[in-house]
Parts: C-alpha cells; structure tokens; sequence
C-alpha cells in the first residue's frame, strides 16, 4: 500500500535535512564529539531544574493565558528595555512561545498566502524552509559567501527580489555560519526590505 497518499504534499516535499542526518549518524559512535547541532555542552543549571521541578510541586501546570504569563511578559518586556533600549507593549506585542521554532513557525504562517515567496540566506537554519513550505509560500534562497563573511550584501538581496516577495529572514549571529552583521550592514538590509515593503523576520536565538 502507498502510504503517501496519506500524507499532504507539502510535507512529502520536505527532505530531512543533511545535520539531522549527521547527528544520528553521530549519536551512534562512541566518544564522538557532535557539531552539527546548537546544543550546549553543559547540563541544565540547578536554579533551573529547581523552578521547574517547584512549578510543578506546586501544580504551576495549568493553562496561562494564550500569550504567556502576564508577569513574564512584563519581565521580557524589562529585558528589552534595558538590554536594547526598545520599547514593546507586553499585553499586545510580547507573546511566549515553546521554544523560538514555534515562534518562527507561528509568524511565517500569520503573515505568508499561497505562492508568496520568503527570502532566506544561505547557508541558514535549515528548518525555515520547510516552515514556509508548509506556509505555502516558496523559499528563495540567496547565496552568502565566504569573501563577505558570509554576510548578506544589500545589493545581492535586491536581485532576488520579486512582485511575490512577502518577508525576508535574517539570522545573525548565524546558524550555522557564526557570522555578525555591524549596524551598517543591517542598515542597507532596512533600506531594502524599507523599498519593497517587506516584513522582516530577525531570529535572534544566538545574540547573547
């Protein structure tokens, strides 16, 4: 029996990417030393295991409310006050998601239609294809190279650019390059994406 017929399209188009493949390749030998995945080489901190392990004790395993717990939102909203200087409004701006996947997934499909097409650098996180995959939008990959740091030019990001065009994603400090991009590289981004009325979707997980 053909058991893809059973499965949406979109997802049959999604390969498993190439570090998955490493990583399981990895996990099977002994002693070997992983770098194909972001995760830390240190144990979770006690202070951490303490809160989740209290939270649980005492039954903090409810549903909050749909955007997260107010008071974190307040203490995210702190944060980036004091870290950044910039100002957001935790009751209609601030959301807590699990993990920043699910907030990448959950934004691609807020702002992406059918067809419309979603720039991403490359080499980038190989998850953000597959998510404007499923968005139905098409993933335009524009080429980084090593001469530039892989950093992403202005002038190589406007080539790409169509009537289709919906949003732009920017990964820096990058995965999996390690690449930083200054206040005037990024500004030459904003002019671009300012032009073409495009949103911009800064996925900021390895700035600190």
């Amino acid at each position: 029996m053909n058991s893809n017929r059973f499965i949406n399209k979109k997802v049959q188009s999604i390969q498993l990417s190439p570090i998955r493949k490493f990583f399981n390749l990895v996990s099977e030998v002994p002693g070997a030393i992983s770098l194909t995945i972001g995760q830390p080489d240190f144990n979770t901190p006690e202070s951490i295991k303490s809160a989740g392990i209290n939270a649980i004790r005492n039954n903090y395993t409810k549903y909050t409310h749909n955007q997260g717990r107010e008071d974190l939102r307040q203490e995210l909203g702190k944060y980036l006050k004091s870290h950044y200087n910039i100002c957001y409004d935790y009751e209609k701006e601030i959301t807590v998601t699990v993990g920043s996947g699910e907030a990448i997934d959950a934004v691609i499909r807020t702002i992406v239609d059918d067809n419309d097409e979603v720039l991403i650098p490359s080499p980038g996180y190989v998850a953000y294809g597959a998510c404007v995959t499923l968005a139905g939008g098409i993933p335009v990959y524009v080429p980084l190279y090593f001469d530039d740091s892989f950093k992403l030019k202005a002038d190589i990001l406007e080539k790409y650019i169509t009537r289709k065009t919906r949003a732009l994603i920017l990964s820096y400090p990058s995965n999996p390059t390690g690449a930083t991009m200054d206040m005037d590289d990024l500004s030459g981004i904003a002019d671009i994406a300012k032009k073409y009325d495009l949103f911009v979707i800064s996925d900021e997980i390895y700035s600190e």
